[in-house]
Parts: structure tokens; C-alpha cells; sequence
């Protein structure tokens, strides 16, 4: 009797450790890929994004105390570190601070640059000869210099 006791209490046991174990090796798998990916830049190769509406700019975190500094629409920044909630960004100005992640888009490619003789072609083409007034009046024929009468 004891040995049978013995024997269930031995395998109650065993099912809760390998439970247990199973349990938490999930949570962890679940915690690992609930996790975003963090996507961080150097100064020099950070790609520049374009504010899409007003946001808030925080110099000294996202949960800073006091007002933050408002960017305005259209602005172009630089992202250093992006994560689902706020990026990191460099402005213009040298300032660093975080930005709300859904409030900024990948900035248009620049323009490619276009040589100065496709934007002033009379540049690169020489003007036509000037038409030559020294004409007198006699030489006008005489058909010429009275009008035509409309029937």
C-alpha cells in the first residue's frame, strides 16, 4: 500500500514539474514573439522620414513632464532608433527627441538633378539673327501700304 502511494504521489509529482516546465517554456516563447523588432540607425546612414500631421516632439522621453516642442506637418527628420510606439529622431537643427512612430512616413526619393541646359535651353542655343529695320518707305511696294477693302 505504502509503494502505491508512494508511486502516485511520484508521478503527481513528475506531471506538474514537466507541466510546469512546459508552461513556462510557452510564456517565454510568447513573450520573445510578442516582441517588435527594433530598428536602430547610426547619424551618418539614418533614413530621413517626413512628419505626415502636427506631433509632439519630446526632448527628454516619450512620459517627459511639461509641454513637448510641436512639429509641424511636412517637417524632415532623421530616424535613429523606430519601434512600434515612438522613434527616435534627429532634426534638422541637430536635436534629438522621440516622435509618436505613427506620425511619421518614409520621405519622398530626392529629385534627380537636372543640367542647366534642360532648364535654359536659350543658353545652350544661340537667339536667332535680328531682323534687319533699316527699310525705308519707298521701298514698300505700293500694294502693301493701302489696306484692303472688306466686300
Amino acid at each position: 500500500m505504502k509503494m502505491a502511494f508512494r508511486r502516485r504521489i511520484l508521478r503527481a509529482a513528475l506531471r506538474g514539474w514537466w507541466a510546469g516546465k512546459f508552461a513556462g517554456v510557452l510564456a517565454a516563447g510568447l513573450v520573445v514573439a510578442g516582441c517588435a523588432h527594433i530598428e536602430t540607425f547610426d547619424r551618418k546612414s539614418a533614413p530621413e522620414y517626413v512628419t505626415v500631421k502636427a506631433t509632439d516632439f519630446f526632448v527628454h522621453g516619450p512620459m517627459q513632464p511639461g509641454r513637448a516642442i510641436e512639429l509641424p506637418p511636412q517637417e524632415f527628420v532623421k530616424v535613429l532608433s523606430r519601434d512600434p510606439g515612438f522613434s527616435i529622431v534627429l532634426r534638422d537643427d541637430g536635436q534629438s527627441g522621440w516622435v509618436d512612430s505613427r506620425s511619421i512616413r518614409p520621405a519622398p526619393p530626392a529629385g534627380r538633378a537636372v543640367p542647366e541646359e534642360e532648364i535654359f535651353p536659350e543658353r545652350v542655343i544661340p537667339p536667332p539673327p535680328e531682323p534687319d529695320l533699316k527699310l525705308r518707305v519707298e521701298d514698300v511696294p505700293q500694294q502693301a501700304k493701302t489696306p484692303k477693302k472688306n466686300p
